[in-house]
């Protein structure tokens, strides 16, 4: 008798069908985040991911920073609450 299982890396077994839902499902992630950073880009906006444990920074230019883009707007936006006050 013949299974109808398909192989996923790391040796994981599921049935065809499940494998098929598990393909159309990733194709519909990746159009989502694809989306989400082409909005992030034209409004000037950074994405942020986690690589190896680490958060990176997309800048809008399509460069990369381990620094928090806004980390600098925040403390002067801090002060300058502290100002008014």
């Amino acid at each position: 008798m013949k299974r109808n299982l398909k192989f996923l890396k790391g040796g994981f077994m599921l049935k065809a069908e499940t494998y098929e839902r598990f393909l159309e499902m990733t194709k519909i992630f990746q159009r989502a985040i694809k989306k989400a950073q082409q909005e992030h880009r034209e409004k000037g906006l950074p994405s942020v991911y986690s690589k190896n444990g680490k958060l990176v920074w997309e800048l809008p230019d399509g460069t990369y920073v381990t620094k928090n883009p806004f980390e600098n707007e925040e403390k002067n936006s801090d002060d300058s609450d502290n100002i008014a006050k």
